[in-house]
Order: C-alpha cells, then sequence, then structure tokens
C-alpha cells in the first residue's frame, strides 16, 4: 500500500463522519464519480488568492517548497476549500520542484530578427505530417467524431484539427510533471515576465490536487505540457473537470491514452463556449482603404450584424477553403449571427481580414490568438477537401544526415 492509499484509509471515516454531521458540509459520499458524457463537471472552486491564516492547526513540515510560509499559507487556505486533506496537499506540494526550464519557457520568446507573419504560422500546422496524420486519425475514429458532431453540434474536421495543431493526435504531449510545471509557475513565476500570472496557475495546482483526489491519480506521475496542460486534449487541470468526458462509456476519463474521450472532450469545450452548429467559423473578408480598425475584435467577442459591417464597407463572402456554407438566416433578429473582424499580418504580404463567428472565437478559448483558431480552421478545411475528395498527400522530406 502506497503512502496516499494509507492517507486514504486513515482519513475515510474521519471525513466521512464530518461529512454527515457538519450541516453546511456536502452529503455524506465518497469523492464523486466523473460526470455524466452530456454534463460537465461541477464548476472549479474558486482560487484562493489571499489565504486567511488557520487557526489551531499543527504546524507542516518545511521541506521543499514548505519552506516558504506563503507556501504554507497557500495550503492551508486551499485545504479549507477542498475536499482534499490538508496533509495530502502538504505532502503533494513538498515533492513538487521548482524547474528553470519551464521559468524559460513560459517567457515571451526574444525578438526574432523577423517578425511572425500569418504566411509562416499557418505553414508550421499545415504540413503533410499534420495532414496526413489527420486523415488517419479520422478514419480511426470516425464512429467517435460522428457521435460528437450529432451530440454537441462540432463537425469532425475541426475537433480533428485542434488534436492535429494540440499534440499531433497524441504524439507531443509533452514530459513535464505537471506537479512540477504548476508549482513553478505558481510560486517561482519568472520576475522578468511582463505580467504576472502566477494566480492562474496557483488556481491550476488547487485543481490538479482536486483532480488526482476525486480520480485516484498519483499527482506526482501525470505529465504534461511545460504550463501544465494534459493529454491529447492539452486541457488545463480546471477544464479537465469541468469540460472532460467520459465519451467511450467505460467509466472514467482519460485524456492521455483514450482519443474518444478526447475527442468527446474537445467537442463538448466548444459546445460549451458557444458553439453553433449551423454557423461557419469565418467567412472572407474585404475592407476598405479606412475605418475599418474600430472593427478588428480584440476583445474576441463578435458584436456585428453583417447590415453594419456593410456599412463600413466590410464585405464577407463564403468560401469553402475557408468556412463550409453561409450564415443561416434567422427570422428572429437576436439569433442572427454576429462577426468579429480578424486580421491575420504577414509584414511582407498583404493583411488578411476574415469576417469570424462565434465559432472562430470559441476555438480561440482554447488560445487566445487570432493566428492559432485560423490555423485550426484552415487544416479543418484541408481536412474535410482531403477527405472528401481522396487527395493524397505529400509524404514529409526526410533530413539529410549531417
Amino acid at each position: 500500500m502506497n503512502a496516499r492509499a494509507a492517507l486514504r484509509g486513515s482519513l475515510s471515516a474521519a471525513v466521512l463522519l464530518a461529512a454527515c454531521v457538519g450541516p453546511l458540509l456536502n452529503a455524506c459520499s465518497t469523492p464523486p464519480a466523473p460526470e455524466p458524457v452530456s454534463v460537465p463537471a461541477p464548476s472549479a472552486p474558486a482560487p484562493v488568492e489571499e489565504p486567511s491564516p488557520a487557526a489551531a492547526l499543527p504546524p507542516l513540515p518545511t521541506t521543499g517548497l514548505l519552506a516558504r510560509e506563503d507556501v504554507r499559507a497557500w495550503v492551508d487556505a486551499t485545504a479549507a476549500q477542498l475536499v482534499v486533506p490538508r496533509e495530502e496537499i502538504a505532502r503533494i506540494v513538498a515533492d513538487a520542484r521548482v524547474v528553470p526550464e519551464i521559468q524559460r519557457l513560459i517567457l515571451p520568446m526574444p525578438t526574432p530578427a523577423k517578425p511572425r507573419t500569418w504566411k509562416g504560422y499557418r505553414a508550421r500546422f499545415l504540413d503533410p505530417v499534420r495532414i496526413n496524420g489527420g486523415l488517419a486519425f479520422w478514419t480511426a475514429h470516425a464512429d467517435a467524431l460522428e457521435r460528437a458532431q450529432q451530440r454537441y453540434g462540432v463537425p469532425p474536421e475541426i475537433v480533428v484539427a485542434i488534436a492535429g495543431v494540440e499534440t499531433v493526435y497524441g504524439r507531443l504531449q509533452g514530459n513535464y510533471r505537471v506537479i512540477d510545471a504548476l508549482a513553478t509557475l505558481g510560486f517561482a513565476w519568472p520576475a522578468e515576465a511582463p505580467r504576472d500570472r502566477s494566480a492562474y496557475f496557483r488556481g491550476e495546482l488547487a485543481q490538479f490536487i482536486a483532480l488526482s483526489w476525486e480520480r485516484d491519480l498519483d499527482p506526482l506521475q501525470v505529465r504534461g505540457s511545460y504550463a501544465g496542460a494534459i493529454g491529447i486534449a492539452q486541457f488545463m487541470p480546471g477544464s479537465i473537470r469541468q469540460f472532460a468526458v467520459d465519451f467511450d462509456d467505460d467509466t472514467r476519463i482519460d485524456l492521455h491514452d483514450d482519443a474518444v474521450d478526447a475527442i468527446g472532450s474537445i467537442a463538448n469545450f466548444l459546445a460549451m463556449h458557444g458553439w453553433r452548429a449551423e454557423l461557419p467559423v469565418a467567412l472572407h473578408a474585404r475592407v476598405p482603404d479606412q475605418g475599418y480598425e474600430g472593427f478588428i475584435a480584440h476583445d474576441l467577442v463578435p458584436r456585428y450584424s453583417t447590415e453594419e459591417l456593410a456599412a463600413a464597407g466590410i464585405g464577407c463572402a463564403g468560401d469553402d477553403g475557408i468556412a463550409r456554407g453561409q450564415p443561416a438566416a434567422s427570422a428572429q433578429e437576436d439569433a442572427a449571427p454576429k462577426f468579429g473582424l480578424v486580421d491575420l499580418e504577414s509584414p511582407d504580404l498583404p493583411t488578411e481580414y476574415r469576417c469570424a463567428t462565434g465559432n472562430f472565437f470559441a476555438i480561440t478559448q482554447y488560445n487566445r490568438s487570432f493566428f492559432y483558431a485560423a490555423a485550426v480552421m484552415d487544416l479543418a478545411a484541408t481536412l474535410r477537401q482531403a477527405r472528401t475528395q481522396g487527395v493524397p498527400q505529400k509524404k514529409p522530406r526526410k533530413r539529410r544526415r549531417a
């Protein structure tokens, strides 16, 4: 029996008794099972940023990160909000390590000799590896993708494209211990970073500890990206608790090795962020020489009707290379689609503009980047066309050995 199992056994009676006696606590139960496929997991507990000191608690060990008073205070405050025992939270945090490489990776890239371009960014993801891999992934999981479309309204090519952009269909999931990534960014955020996001990562650390306890995972063994994202879908722990689903009905959610769960979870995430099955992702946009800048959607929300855009000289037109079909007409004014203008810049080329629907901005909830969402939709369109027409793709070039 490992230490965590022993701790669970010794605490189970006490936790059960407390839950049954305390009139303000939850009903007596074991840790909650994963939510049904169609219902998202409970909302995450609010992160605690300014914990109040705990009273009459035994002292915590002072090993590792627990040598810091602020970390011990965080443990006490987090234990007060989660069902996870204080001793278990302390054990996990004490084993976490600050990883300098993670601190370096979270920093913005140094200013390159050439500015980032949409043309170059797009080419990274519309390559033979992702196109051929996406077609194979689609064929292998066609039934699950079709089911996801029926349940959530998200077409297969969008789900496949996100899996391709994120992890090349599970091949590149990251090899950092998630506990180290979240503790490093939560408690040792690099001072030279332009914006302090440590509070967010402390919140995700609490989510990860709760997730591990609820689903009986070993939190010291789970691996993911340098930012703590997990699995084929690269969900952060809070998103796993809230949006991941058991899509193959095997009573467990596995985003690492179970592509079916990943498919359902990606589709559910998009649906919960406003995906509408009847809309395209975006349309080509034509802009006038001036006066259009105020319509660019910097807040990642579609706000304008086609009539409002047309009044400013901005035209939106469908193109099968970007989006399937036109926006569905609606007799109800409040149900008519809204658009945001998206600019995709390549300094050496004319800027490309698109009229983005709410579906485009649902994709940006994965990554708050116009480039990211546009790459997903373009890869999706390429996959759909190749699968429909049976177009063979070029094989990736082999690198010559030096």
